[in-house]
């Protein structure tokens, strides 16, 4: 592949932050292009540029330095002026299909934080215009709106490895586009609130650490990463911080989304989540970071608004200061193996519409589970959360769940046992000889337990031992001595503890599988 040198004869574009060199970049970029493609390069440097570029086909335009986490301020810098206060007009640079960008850096320099809230309006900075192109290792600062891969159909588009932030929408993606991809994104606030510090590039046009007007700007207009009308997007190790809305599935033309996310992270958001259609195939997300702050009561995780606003989370994790964990208006929302830890200072959920399934998770203490009358939009299974607010008989389905202040249960075992236990949430696996001592322990305010049954299965589910405590409870220590050798022929087996309140309720409070020596 040939490389042609933009800052060579003939093109002579200049690095010194002055010239304008928007006739000298494209004249190398349609040259090599008019050769068959190639590779057009742009020594290290600031280069001016007051009009409009496009990356034809077959062709890159690469600069001297990777980026992959911050605008660090070294490398090739292609300096902005082209659309001030004009957002509707042509975005800054065009990638069209089975062309890209890498290893520049784009700075705005008419942009300056110190202008905030009335910062310029630009159109976007990058716009790709057909299928098999890609941006890698770029950065962008100062930008008011980034990447557009939603006015045209560009299928099979990849994204790496791009830094930076915005003032309004980081990433855009629709037009039906299928197959692409976007990895290792890193939008941070603090790039442009710290941007003077020499760790962030020393750059002239922004504030002193710690802008206040850039926060506020952030949280209550940028957009990190909208996904409208496209199929089978795949979203890699991604990260935002700092915005109103962090992740949004979006409804586009009658659709929205479908894909996969691995390894997001939203931090610093308002409402970090919102998901307001997705397509058939629904979206599906691994191994996922949320945080929200600021503790107003429309600020959450997770929103949702329309019928289709579906997602399934698997393994995630949720913290910050929202007001709620969940606003929900349709949908559905699955939760396997997720921590919610600090839960909303309003409650919980509400579920005005929708369904709300949780498997395998925790929920921390919270004064309210659910809004009044939402419970028949629940189901929790296997987890441990607190029936706050509700009545858990009316749930859609409640099985197999621990509160979080749950009886302590422990095991002790009379002298003649050996014990080769580890404990892993809850669960024992014991290796016993002769008698068990089961301990357990009632906190002081136990009063409302009815009785307390001991049941022993063997490994098919058949019940073959079962010992009921209806009386001598006391605050503290209490036990129940089983002998394994007479209930689980098989030698192997599983114990289970249920505490029967007064009401008739009942929970299962531990599980413990046995292996008889």
């Amino acid at each position: 592949m040939v490389m042609y040198n933009a800052g060579a004869a003939p093109y002579n574009a200049k690095n010194d932050g002055t010239t304008d060199n928007t006739t000298a970049i494209q004249s190398a970029l349609s040259q090599a292009s008019t050769d068959g493609g190639g590779v057009v390069f742009l020594p290290p440097g600031k280069y001016k540029v007051s009009g409009n570029l496009t990356v034809p086909t077959g062709v890159e335009l690469m600069g001297s330095s990777d980026v992959s986490t911050a605008p660090s301020g070294p490398g090739s810098i292609l300096e902005v002026y082209a659309g001030k206060g004009t957002p509707s007009a042509a975005p800054f640079i065009k990638v069209s299909s089975g062309s890209g960008l890498r290893a520049l850096t784009f700075d705005y320099p008419e942009q300056n934080t110190n202008q905030l809230p009335n910062i310029a309006a630009y159109p976007y900075l990058i716009q790709v215009t057909g299928s098999n192109a890609y941006i890698i290792n770029v950065a962008m600062r100062m930008t008011y709106s980034g990447i557009d891969l939603f006015t045209y159909k560009c299928d099979n588009h990849y994204v790496d490895f791009v830094t930076g932030h915005a003032f309004r929408t980081g990433i855009k993606v629709g037009g039906n586009s299928t197959g692409g991809q976007i990895n290792n994104l890193q939008y941070n606030l603090s790039y442009v609130s710290s941007g003077s510090e020499s760790k962030w590039g020393s750059w002239p046009n922004s504030p002193a650490s710690g802008n206040g007007a850039t926060f506020t700007d952030a949280y209550a207009n940028f957009d990190f990463l909208v996904l409208g009308a496209c199929q089978n997007e795949i979203l890699y190790n991604d990260f935002g911080y700092g915005s109103q809305r962090g992740m949004v599935l979006a409804s586009d033309n009658g659709t929205g989304p479908t894909g996969l996310s691995m390894g997001l992270g939203i931090d610093g958001s308002r409402r970090s989540f919102c998901i307001e259609a997705n397509g058939p195939a629904g979206f599906d997300f691994v191994n996922s970071q949320i945080v929200s702050i600021g503790g107003s009561a429309n600020f959450d995780y997770i929103e949702t608004t329309g019928p289709t606003a579906n997602a399934t989370f698997f393994s995630s994790d949720y913290w910050g200061q929202p007001g709620y964990s969940i606003n929900m208006n349709g949908g559905a929302l699955n939760f396997q193996l997720a921590g919610f830890f600090q839960n909303g200072t309003q409650g919980f959920a509400t579920v005005k519409a929708g369904l709300l399934n949780f498997d395998n998770s925790a929920i921390w203490p919270v004064g309210k589970l659910l809004n009044s009358g939402a419970e028949s939009k629940l189901s929790a299974q296997s987890s441990i959360l607190d029936p706050s607010g509700i009545t858990k008989n009316n749930c859609a389905l409640w099985l197999n769940n621990l509160g979080n202040s749950a009886t302590k249960v422990g095991v002790t075992m009379a002298p003649a046992i050996t014990n080769k236990a580890t404990r892993l949430l809850g669960v024992f696996q014991n290796a016993m000889k002769a008698a068990a001592k089961i301990e357990y322990e009632l906190p002081k305010d136990f009063n409302g337990i009815g009785k307390i049954q001991f049941s022993i299965y063997d490994l098919n589910g058949k019940l073959t031992w079962k010992q009921i405590q209806a009386t001598g409870f006391k605050s503290g220590k209490n036990y129940c001595v089983i002998d394994p050798s007479k209930v689980c022929a098989s030698g192997f087996g599983v114990l289970k503890m249920r505490v029967i309140h007064s009401n008739g309720e009942a929970e299962e409070n531990i599980s413990m599988r046995f292996l008889k020596l």
